[in-house]
C-alpha cells in the first residue's frame, strides 16, 4: 500500500510498471504491478520506535530467488499444525525435494 500511495497517489496502480533500478539500466527489467496489499507494519528507530509503513514490492520467488525467504501465515487454532502441510506445499511449488537432512535441495540437472 505505502509504494501505491507514494508512487501512484491518486489512480489504480494495476497494471502501472515500475522498475527497480535506474529506467536507463537493460540488465533490469520493467515490473507489472499486478496487485496491492497492506502494508507490514516494522519498527525503526529512525521514527521514534513508531510503526512505519515502508514501500515494498514483492516478487514471485521463482524470478528473484534469494538466500532466504519470509513466510507469514495467519492461523485461526494451533499455528504449529500447519508446518507441515506448508513445508510440502512450498517444496511442490519450488520444485524442491528433502534431502537426506530432511532440508530441501534443488532439482537442477
Amino acid at each position: 500500500m505505502a509504494l501505491a500511495n507514494k508512487y501512484f497517489p491518486h489512480t489504480n496502480p494495476i497494471g502501472r510498471v515500475i522498475k527497480l533500478s535506474r529506467s536507463a539500466d537493460p540488465s533490469q527489467p520493467w515490473l507489472t504491478i499486478i496487485g496491492v496489499v497492506a502494508d507490514v507494519r516494522t519498527t525503526t528507530v529512525f521514527q521514534e520506535m513508531g510503526y512505519v509503513g515502508q514501500p515494498t514490492v514483492y516478487r514471485p520467488f521463482a524470478q528473484s530467488a534469494s538466500s532466504s525467504l519470509a513466510l507469514m501465515v495467519v492461523a485461526n487454532g494451533r499455528p504449529l499444525g500447519l508446518v507441515g502441510g506448508i513445508a510440502t506445499s512450498s517444496r511442490k511449488t519450488a520444485g524442491l525435494k528433502p534431502s537426506r537432512t530432511g532440508s530441501p535441495e534443488s532439482r537442477r540437472a
